[in-house]
């Protein structure tokens, strides 16, 4: 990459020899020798090395010649010169420095506005890119609202991402071995690295998700803190056991506790069910069209026990489409409460139901609650393109439910 210093290399008006500067890059994109060149009085320039930068894997430890510390997402904070760095949240300096070097979030600060992010220039002032996403409309995930901006940076998260590409927002939090493209579909920590068994999951937790787990392809894996233990299961929980819980898969058990731990902490009396089989946990997008807890009647008794716990708590909500195979058409019932609202169906006489937990309560107030309504409806949407459902981490974190008791 080549920019010229001097604005008049033919000396028509400054009077001095033109100057080029030269930055070298390696094949990760990572610059690392800034070469001058000036005129020598004949066909060959003088040139000589300016700066260098050394990295540790992705991490700048000296640019151009002078050891610096870096944050999280890349950006210079401090050097062994005695300067400090801050910046607002779009990259904007709060300190006052000269320009010319590594600055925000990997980018080399050509000056104020200019940023070089790789594959295109970034704005720090406009917290956005001078130009569009070479890729267009083809870079925009259906599942992310914010990435249809193709000017955007970090798809208006600066603080949870950052884009060394200039081309594809990743989180810093995520593990080594998965780079967590927010769009890649396989991670789920790249939705939400904060989530429940992610790095950056603030509950605490061993480990993080390791890929490979429930839906990711790559097999193995779990998203549960408890590292290679187990959690320690209420007597409830045992007691809808046909199956042993360590045949279930990651996101299986992160569903099937769940939405027991909800069901026993708004008192829905599952007494009289049995998981009967591991694929009765389904799971989005392998090789079900939605995430729900599947239970057989065990005990005649079961399905009255159920519906009488849920009297007063719950709503019958009506046939719901959206729930294959029968399901609804003998019962169908959501919690009253407008988020994060339990949904049970049942086929006639209880013989199975389905339960699972949504974000939205499209029937609460008897369907007046236009938030709820439009909730449901989008969240229907991002599914139905993503092939998602429920994230039960976000559940789990949002009502406060204590899923791992862990050996």
């Amino acid at each position: 990459m080549l920019k010229r210093h001097d604005p008049d290399p033919n000396n028509w008006s400054t009077g001095s020899a033109p100057t080029w500067e030269f930055y070298f890059y390696g094949i990760t994109g990572q610059r690392l020798v800034t070469v001058d060149c000036v005129p020598s009085g004949g066909a060959i320039p003088s040139c000589s090395i300016v700066g260098q930068n050394v990295y540790f894997g992705t991490k700048l430890l000296v640019s151009n010649g002078v050891n610096v510390v870096t944050d999280r997402l890349g950006s210079v904070r401090g050097n062994s010169i005695g300067e400090r760095f801050s910046y607002y949240p779009y990259g904007e300096e709060r300190t006052s420095t000269v320009d010319g070097r590594d600055k925000f979030a990997t980018y080399f600060r050509d000056g104020v506005g200019q940023d070089y992010a790789d594959q295109r220039y970034y704005n720090a002032s406009m917290g956005r890119f001078w130009n569009s996403d070479p890729s267009g409309m083809k870079a925009a995930n259906a599942g992310i609202p914010t990435s249809w901006n193709t000017y955007a940076y970090a798809h208006g998260d600066p603080i949870n991402r950052y884009d060394p590409s200039g081309l594809d927002p990743v989180s810093p939090v995520c593990p080594p071995d998965d780079p967590c493209p927010v769009d890649d579909g396989g991670n789920p920590c790249d939705d939400d690295p904060t989530m429940m068994g992610c790095p950056g999951y603030g509950g605490g937790g061993g480990g993080g998700y390791q890929p490979g787990g429930g839906n990711d392809p790559g097999g193995g894996g779990s998203p549960i803190p408890c590292g290679q233990g187990n959690p320690n299961l209420t007597s409830a929980q045992q007691n809808l056991g046909n199956v042993t819980f360590g045949s279930l898969d990651s996101a299986q058990q992160l569903v099937f506790l769940a939405i027991t731990a909800d069901a026993a902490q708004a008192g829905v009396s599952l007494t009289g069910y049995l998981l009967s089989s591991a694929s009765s946990v389904w799971i989005a997008g392998s090789g079900q069209p939605i995430t729900e807890l599947n239970l057989t009647l065990a005990a005649a008794a079961g399905f009255n026990n159920l519906t009488t716990s849920i009297a007063g708590n719950f709503s019958n909500a009506g046939w719901d489409p959206f729930h294959p195979g029968g399901f609804g058409t003998g019962g169908n019932w959501r919690q009253d409460v407008p988020v994060n609202s339990m949904q049970i169906t049942a086929l006639p006489q209880g013989s199975q139901i389905q339960i699972d937990i949504d974000p939205h309560n499209p029937n609460i107030f008897g369907g007046s609650d236009l938030v709820g309504m439009f909730g449901h409806i989008g969240d229907v949407i991002h599914n139905t393109l993503t092939r998602k459902d429920t994230n039960y981490s976000k559940v789990a974190n949002a009502l406060k439910l204590n899923l791992y008791n862990c050996n």
